[in-house]
């Protein structure tokens, strides 16, 4: 799920400006195997992403769930009132948390366009998880959930 030390270097030097013929030359491959590394690459960064922010929010104590349809300013109130709840003080205000949103959630520009659950951490910051990590999460915390709940019940 990593992405290989050989994928990022062509990641790298696709990002220095090198076309795939001159990656190939340097690397010592075709064309076509840093045309394949570079896709792959970036799938394994896409999924590294998406499982370091699923770790980040199963750590995180407070977590906000949002429906589609709901507007960025609501959310932004939900969050700082779950944040106030919590005692965690938020790193940013109203329209800096709107502005995270517009960029982590699809929406159009007023209101979030799909489902989404936002975990704040114990220092402020925000993660939201969205279709396959928001299903993951909730999977994780169901399970959890059912652990504790064994747990509690044997002692």
């Amino acid at each position: 799920m990593e992405p290989t030390e050989r994928q990022l270097l062509a990641l790298m030097l696709r990002s220095m400006g090198l076309n795939l013929s001159e990656i190939a030359e340097v690397l010592g491959t075709s064309r076509q195997n840093v045309h394949s590394m570079i896709k792959r690459g970036l799938k394994n960064v896409k999924k590294f992403e998406n499982l370091c922010k699923l770790m980040r929010a199963c750590s995180s104590r407070v977590h906000v769930t949002v429906k589609a349809g709901e507007s960025l300013s609501e959310v932004a109130f939900k969050v700082m009132e779950a944040a106030d709840k919590a005692n965690v003080k938020l790193k940013g205000n109203e329209q800096d948390i709107m502005s995270y949103l517009k960029f982590e959630v699809e929406n159009d520009g007023r209101r979030l366009l799909e489902r989404c659950i936002i975990a704040i951490s114990d220092e402020g910051r925000l993660v939201t998880l969205t279709k396959d990590t928001m299903t993951e999460f909730i999977k994780i915390k169901e399970e959890a959930s059912k652990l504790v709940s064994i747990y509690k019940t044997a002692r």
